[in-house]
């Protein structure tokens, strides 16, 4: 597919979720609060530093059963916004599901590249699998999942090079990535770029998931039904080059639903997005 040589205004109208959903603030408020809730009702642990930047941390939803798997999740907000305290409230399903559930922050544009963003949230991964084995965790069950930029930095994350971490070649058994962006050359044509993330042609195939898909690990691939037509494009796509790559993916729509709403499903389990999001990382 050609992302550059569309109209301007419609790239911006498509990949400015700001624009899309003009009501993003009262959405993230929303998650927000009921993160807050799950946080009390969970006996989660918070702000254990992965780094030495302050916003390089994360909070432990533990389960509380020996040897349970460890999910990771990578909240979005183009880069620039948000934090583990957004979206907090994905960790009730799947601890539900008897899983420990990482949720974590990382560093912002334009305070950092996006490029050393990707290098916190790999960081991030080497980190939590350290303390969850100590926590008594079982860390050959990993998976990941990621919401908007969170589902390119976990797409990142899936293409490293962990054989030359001395990792397993294949960490993650399986991956959610939610309503993400995995080609980011339309990204340089939009106002949120030249104001906070600054990214550049140079720049783009090496952050670009889209070119180097992974080919070793379950991924589903939901959006939003009502989301901008472009944007459901990047993950129906990114499907599509992960299968052609050998890999397994699904992409699936949520009716009804749009960027921003669609999250705020993981407040109930029996939701369509929460429900699916465990019967793909947890299948019985």
């Amino acid at each position: 597919m050609a992302w550059s040589g569309t109209d301007v205004n419609d790239i911006e109208q498509n990949y400015n979720a700001r624009l899309t959903v003009p009501e993003f603030v009262q959405h993230v408020a929303r998650c927000r609060t009921i993160t807050a809730k799950v946080k009390s009702d969970l006996n989660a642990i918070s702000d254990i530093p992965y780094g030495s930047h302050p916003r390089e941390c994360f909070d432990w939803y533990p389960c509380g059963k020996t040897g349970a798997p460890v999910h990771i999740f990578i909240h979005g907000g183009f880069w620039r916004a948000n934090d583990k305290s957004d979206f907090g409230l994905v960790a009730g399903p799947v601890n539900k599901a008897e899983a420990n559930v990482a949720i974590i922050s990382y560093p912002l544009c334009p305070e950092r590249p996006l490029a050393q963003i990707v290098q916190s949230a790999v960081r991030a991964v080497q980190y939590i699998v350290r303390y969850a084995s100590d926590e008594g965790a079982d860390t050959s069950d990993l998976t990941i999942a990621g919401h908007s930029a969170g589902a390119h930095l976990s797409a990142m994350v899936l293409s490293h090079d962990w054989a030359a971490e001395g990792w397993s070649a294949h960490p993650f058994r399986a991956a959610v990535l939610i309503s993400g962006i995995f080609e980011l050359e339309p990204v340089l044509q939009i106002s949120v770029n030249r104001e906070m993330i600054h990214l550049t042609e140079i720049m783009v195939p090496n952050l670009s998931p889209m070119r180097f898909p992974p080919s070793d690990v379950d991924v589903l691939l939901p959006v939003g039904g009502d989301e901008a037509p472009m944007w459901m494009k990047q993950s129906e796509k990114f499907a599509e080059a992960i299968r052609s790559a050998g890999g397994k993916a699904r992409y699936v729509e949520i009716p009804g639903r749009n960027h921003c709403n669609l999250m705020e499903t993981f407040e109930n389990s029996s939701y369509p997005l929460p429900r699916m999001t465990v019967d793909h990382l947890y299948p019985r």
